[in-house]
C-alpha cells in the first residue's frame, strides 16, 4: 500500500524547500511572550487553527542546525544542506478523535506502541504522538534514517517534548 501521507509530505517539503530558497522566507515565531526563550536560541512555532476559540500549539525548534521548510515543518541542516530525511512537523487532524487519526495512520502502515505511533519505510523511521483536545487531534511527527537513530533520536525527541497545545 502506498503511503499517502508520506507522499504528500515529501511533495510539500520539496516545494517548500524550493520556495524557501527562492524567497528567503522564515517561519520564526514571536517569542516575546514565551518566558526563557530568545530568538537567537530557538525557532518557535505558535499556530492557531481556524477560529480564535480553537486550539493552537507551541513547538521549540533550535535555530542552529534546523531550518523551516513550510508552515509547521522543519528539516535538519548539515553543511548548509537541507536533510529532507531528518525533519519534525505538526499535522492537524481537524474534527477527528485521536482514535480516528490512529486508524487513518494505520492505513499508511503506522503502528501504535503505547502513546507513540511509528512507521518504518524505505529505511526511514517516523515517530509521532497524537494530542486530542476539544474534538480535534494534533499530531507531532519526526523522522530520520533508520540507521542513524543514535544521532537523531535524542535531539528529535527533545524537540518533540516541547510540543504544547493551548486553548485560544
Amino acid at each position: 500500500m502506498e503511503n499517502n501521507i508520506q507522499k504528500l509530505l515529501t511533495g510539500i517539503l520539496a516545494v517548500s524547500v524550493l520556495t524557501a530558497s527562492l524567497a528567503g522566507c522564515s517561519a520564526k515565531g514571536d517569542t516575546s511572550s514565551q518566558p526563557g526563550i530568545s530568538l537567537s536560541q530557538s525557532q518557535n512555532e505558535s499556530r492557531q487553527a481556524g477560529q480564535p476559540e480553537q486550539e493552537a500549539y507551541f513547538l521549540d525548534v533550535p535555530d542552529e542546525g534546523w531550518t523551516p521548510v513550510s508552515a509547521g515543518m522543519w528539516a535538519a541542516l548539515k553543511d548548509s544542506q537541507v536533510l529532507t530525511s531528518v525533519r519534525v512537523w505538526v499535522v492537524s487532524f481537524e474534527g477527528q478523535t485521536a482514535e480516528q487519526a490512529k486508524e487513518s495512520l494505520a492505513a499508511d502502515d503506522y503502528q501504535a506502541d503505547g502513546d507513540t505511533i511509528q512507521q518504518e519505510k524505505d529505511n526511514i523511521t517516523t515517530k509521532g504522538a497524537l494530542y486530542e483536545s476539544n474534538g480535534n487531534t494534533w499530531g507531532l511527527f519526526y523522522s530520520y534514517p533508520s540507521g542513524e537513530a543514535e544521532q537523531w533520536e535524542p535531539e528529535l525527541s527533545s524537540i518533540a517534548e516541547t510540543f504544547q497545545l493551548s486553548g485560544k
